[in-house]
């Protein structure tokens, strides 16, 4: 946990940590538990195959019984020789081997003419492949041309969303992972982790109005229901006041600490605060030195 400097004390700051991690690794496997099984349709010598899972593809593609079918009446389709190496790179994607299915990946980039579901199926291996490998700038815009095609299944769509924000936030684009967070909870996310990531990466970009007013609003509920917020949310209420150079804000913050953290540290800062006030009696500054050393 970094620290920021409260008057004259050091308190921790909140950062990315326990359930929040999990971010980092989600965006691999939510998205990877759906590809397992992911149903793909491929054409044999010119002839439309039903959608399948992809494990079916390689047999599927040189099937000679296919029954006929023209890509335009089922769009949902890809070429045979498309085939093999989409069976590859889940398999290489299925051992963690991100790199190598991102290398794969570059032999389908090749294809003239793609159809949208060749692309969506293509950036939707792409995004796993960039995850497992490390290459978060390219996982989250990969995922958000899946999100783009239309095509997402609802039921993997908010899934896919978080994956986006997560890989945003490693590639530390914070202004673009807190534009993720906001469409999840538009469409009706739930997830307590993301709103973590939101205010976090709203913190980061600068946007410290957004930042304090989700806290808040966290904060707020928690009391509501007779609930102690975390410290480390507090802590973090607190820096954002401070850099917003809110007094009354920040004041209000470390009172809160105090109520529910009565720590050493926090009675100093309060009484820190108290003294240094504009008009603060001469006579008190024996008594405040004392409550410093008690």
């Amino acid at each position: 946990m970094n620290s920021v400097k409260m008057g004259g004390i050091e308190m921790g700051r909140f950062e990315m940590s326990g359930h929040s991690v999990s971010y980092y690794i989600m965006s691999a496997i939510l998205v990877l538990a759906g590809l397992l099984t992911w149903p793909y349709a491929a054409s044999a010598e010119g002839a439309s195959l039903p959608i399948k899972p992809l494990a079916q593809l390689a047999s599927a593609a040189s099937d000679s019984n296919a029954k006929a079918s023209t890509s335009s009446s089922n769009p949902d389709t890809v070429r045979p020789e498309m085939a093999k190496p989409l069976q590859l790179i889940q398999e290489l994607l299925k051992a963690g081997k991100g790199q190598d299915a991102l290398q794969k990946l570059k032999e389908l980039d090749v294809f003239a003419n793609r159809n949208a579901y060749e692309n969506y199926i293509i950036e939707h291996l792409r995004g796993s492949a960039a995850s497992l490998s490390g290459d978060a700038d390219t996982a989250a815009k990969s995922f958000e041309a899946v999100i783009a095609s239309g095509r997402i299944p609802a039921a993997q769509k908010m899934n896919i969303i978080e994956a986006i924000a997560a890989n945003f936030y490693r590639a530390k684009n914070y202004s673009k992972t807190a534009e993720w967070c906001a469409r999840y909870f538009k469409e009706g996310g739930l997830e307590s982790g993301m709103r973590s990531l939101w205010i976090q990466s709203m913190y980061m970009a600068g946007d410290l109005d957004g930042a304090a007013r989700e806290m808040i609003v966290d904060i707020e509920l928690l009391e509501k229901a007779n609930k102690t917020p975390p410290e480390d949310r507090l802590q973090l209420l607190a820096s954002i006041y401070q850099r917003k150079k809110d007094a009354i804000g920040y004041a209000s913050t470390v009172e809160k600490l105090l109520s529910f953290y009565p720590k050493k540290d926090y009675w100093a800062e309060a009484i820190y605060r108290v003294s240094t006030r504009q008009g603060f009696p001469d006579r008190l500054v024996m008594d405040v030195a004392r409550l410093k050393m008690a």
